[in-house]
């Protein structure tokens, strides 16, 4: 299970000691280790940000993933892929109706009530306005928002564009995270 990138931590349990699960190998964003130790922070504080990669992972996975870390750390925001193993987008990489609804079920079966961001290719959420609002309205989730990310090389029509701020209008811009580059950076705030 991937966390983050980057350099490991030497024993989870230094640092979680109530863990009992050595679950994962907990990895860090850059150089963030490295930064925690020059200034003899070896605890963490929040707000604490947690993310799933699940892309290759089964629902027994996704749920100890969540069981863990709803249990250890009930105030961390927890952020989960949609996508788990062997599963594929449709041509235009869109979420659909079925997606949305194993998320939905899988956050509820998990009975998961802390603050939830779903991360979203962008492209793929401009062709998903009739399926991604679904998640604001999860079952015991009271906070909740969509983290929006896209490659340097993406661009969008101008319909993707607009959709793209439908999206954002839907959701609130309070809570949606927009991870963009470049030009499609540009293209998106030049119509804000």
């Amino acid at each position: 299970m991937k966390i983050a990138s980057c350099e490991a931590i030497p024993s989870i349990k230094e640092f979680f000691p109530s863990i009992k699960n050595d679950l994962t190998k907990v990895t860090w964003y850059h150089n963030v280790f490295t930064m925690m130790l020059s200034k003899g922070q070896l605890k963490l504080k929040f707000p604490l940000w947690l993310h799933a990669d699940t892309d290759n992972m089964g629902e027994k996975d996704i749920d100890k993933f969540l069981s863990l870390y709803t249990h250890n750390f009930p105030e961390a925001t927890i952020s989960i892929g949609m996508l788990h193993v062997g599963q594929k987008f449709g041509s235009k990489r869109e979420y659909n109706a079925k997606l949305v609804t194993q998320m939905k079920d899988t956050l509820t079966r998990n009975n998961v009530t802390q603050t939830v961001v779903f991360p979203v290719d962008l492209v793929g959420a401009t062709y998903s306005l009739d399926t991604l609002p679904a998640l604001n309205d999860v079952h015991g989730i009271t906070d909740s928002a969509l983290y929006m990310y896209a490659g340097v090389s993406n661009h969008l029509s101008d319909d993707e564009i607009s959709r793209a701020w439908k999206l954002i209008k839907i959701f609130g811009r309070d809570r949606v995270y927009l991870d963009t580059e470049g030009v499609l950076h540009d293209q998106l705030f030049k119509t804000s």
